[in-house]
């Protein structure tokens, strides 16, 4: 930090001084009121202070950049965090979607984990649009409770929603990816006290990282559900880490004003040593419950093939690359699907493609299908 804040203070006096102006110019533009300090009075106070006689020029253009962007970026910034600040209280936990079947017929559960600043409600619909050749006013459609609940196929499975903090931006988790995994790990415990049941786990993104936490441990408690574990969907899960995520920690860090937090965005930049042990001791885990038990888990990663744009316009790239997204290919079965990142986990109907392919590989691990699957390879 000394090196873009010199001792002078200079640029923090700067910053000091317009601060305030930029703060209420943000505020009028949310209420839509006009401002007389608008953003190209931002852009022009910026570039006179750049242009000031200074021996610090480069280090000026970095910082001026910087804060043009910052100060560019605010209504978006409030906008945002008024959104969020409306949303309704979330409850947090492990939660059973409806059973219309009713728990007697129920023969094994399948346990959805969401990703990163995803709210739990609505991260698995997918709402109808002009793009995708479906009428705007269509009603949206949840993966879990339109589509998989209504799949006879799964009559015999209670789905289940893990919900937890996932914010980096504003209102953040302070939470690691092991406290969350821990935390998930102990839910599904105390879910299989009154039935122990065969499990399947689907994780978005971020989401699988929390499942192999949860199931990462040697200790008797992960280890038994490892051991019931009959597979696991990934749906464009880091494994070893994403590009973007360099990009928005460094976001985070100048929106702590928000409540932002770096901590787990750090975490799943490419190539960490966390994310690397993690999945070594995922994989031994894996290869230790297929050789004491006979019965691997099935693994099934999903990748993106699309770019994601973010505000439908900035180019960012594939969220998460192929490299990433299949870890140990001599574990995973992989499948490319024509989606971005966000599309992974949601779904328009039965026929969309990406449903098909999923619903068919989740079938696959249902038990009864998997000693089916046993029975033929030992005939």
């Amino acid at each position: 930090m000394a090196r873009l804040w010199p001792a002078d203070g200079g640029h923090v006096s700067f910053v000091l001084q317009h601060i305030p102006a930029w703060t209420k110019a943000a505020e009028r533009i949310q209420r839509d009121e006009p401002s007389s300090f608008s953003l190209r009075q931002m852009a022009l106070s910026l570039v006179y202070w750049l242009f000031r006689p200074s021996k610090f020029i480069t280090r000026n253009l970095v910082i001026a950049v910087s804060l043009l962007l910052l100060a560019s970026s605010l209504p978006l910034l409030y906008r945002l965090y008024a959104k969020i600040q409306r949303r309704k209280p979330r409850e947090y936990g492990l939660h059973v979607i409806e059973n219309k079947s009713g728990d007697d017929n129920v023969k094994y559960d399948v346990i959805f984990v969401h990703g990163l600043a995803a709210n739990p409600d609505y991260t698995w619909t997918c709402r109808p649009s002009s793009k995708s050749g479906i009428d705007d006013n269509a009603n949206p459609v949840h993966l879990l409770k339109d589509l998989f609940r209504k799949d006879e196929r799964f009559s015999e499975a209670r789905m289940l929603q893990f919900s937890y903090n996932s914010e980096w931006l504003v209102g953040a988790c302070f939470e690691s990816a092991r406290e969350i995994g821990l935390r998930l790990r102990d839910k599904v415990i105390e879910h299989r006290k009154t039935q122990r049941l065969p499990l399947i786990f689907v994780g978005h993104s971020f989401g699988g990282i929390v499942i192999k936490e949860a199931l990462r441990s040697k200790d008797g408690d992960s280890f038994n559900i490892l051991k019931d574990t009959e597979g696991i969907i990934f749906l464009g899960t880091p494994h070893l880490g994403s590009p973007i995520a360099g990009l928005g920690s460094w976001v985070a860090y100048f929106t702590g004003f928000l409540g932002s937090y770096t901590g787990i965005l750090l975490s799943l930049r490419s190539d960490t040593s966390n994310l690397t042990e993690l999945d070594s001791d995922f994989q031994e885990g894996l290869m230790e419950k297929k050789e004491s038990w006979s019965r691997p888990t099935l693994i099934v990663s999903f990748c993106e093939k699309k770019p994601t744009y973010l505000l439908n316009w900035l180019y960012v790239g594939l969220i998460v690359p192929q490299r990433s997204a299949t870890f140990g290919s001599n574990l995973v079965n992989v499948h490319k699907a024509e989606k971005d990142h966000s599309g992974l986990n949601k779904c328009l109907s039965t026929s969309d493609p990406m449903y098909e392919d999923m619903a068919n590989q989740l079938h696959k691990m249902s038990p009864w299908v998997t000693f089916h699957l046993e029975d033929c390879a030992l005939a």
